[in-house]
């Protein structure tokens, strides 16, 4: 089929085995103007094509080194831009546990994080003085019902307890009770 093409004066270029050694390569012919002859090339397929392999080799080689030293600046990236973060939300569970001596980490700037961790350091600042609050009111409650308490017996103790008051005078009949809306009532009665 080549031989036709070239007496017919064709130029091509096609995969050809070699008749010599059965190795595939390229063939690549032509017709010469000077005289009524065609000219044929063969021309080895690892020949033709070890540059080409070598330079595939090298583009891969390249590719996975380029590829290793992306995926190594994602991750200091992410490292960089996480770490904050974790350490946010380590120092968030400890004071949600209760420890609110546990500072919080102050990162510097503008950024979402560096406000977050500003907010959260205000945040756990708050919460100690509520706490701190908190315990001064129940304190003081618990000092008022004390007092109440004790309010309250001696109230209770000054009003008679013995029913009928008066056992020998059989002409009337008495009996009170006293029930405070709170600890301690107000009215009382003789």
């Amino acid at each position: 089929k080549i031989g036709k093409q070239m007496v017919e004066g064709k130029t091509g270029f096609t995969r050809y085995k070699s008749i010599m050694d059965d190795e595939m390569g390229w063939i690549y012919y032509t017709p010469m103007k000077i005289t009524d002859w065609s000219l044929a090339v063969f021309f080895p397929g690892d020949e033709l094509l070890a540059d080409m392999k070598q330079q595939n080799l090298n583009i891969l080689f390249m590719s996975l080194l380029g590829l290793i030293f992306l995926l190594i600046t994602i991750i200091f990236i992410t490292n960089k831009v996480t770490k904050p973060l974790r350490n946010l939300t380590e120092a968030a569970e400890n004071i949600g546990k209760g420890e609110f001596s546990h500072e919080m980490p102050i990162f510097s700037g503008n950024d979402e994080i560096g406000k977050l961790s500003r907010t959260f350091e205000s945040m756990r600042v708050a919460l100690i003085e509520y706490i701190e609050n908190l315990k001064k009111t129940i304190a003081d409650k618990k000092k008022i019902e004390s007092e109440l308490d004790v309010a309250r017996k001696i109230q209770m103790s000054i009003i008679p307890h013995t029913f009928p008051p008066f056992p020998e005078h059989n002409e009337f009949d008495i009996y009170a009770a006293i029930k405070p809306a709170k600890a301690v009532g107000g009215d009382f009665y003789d």
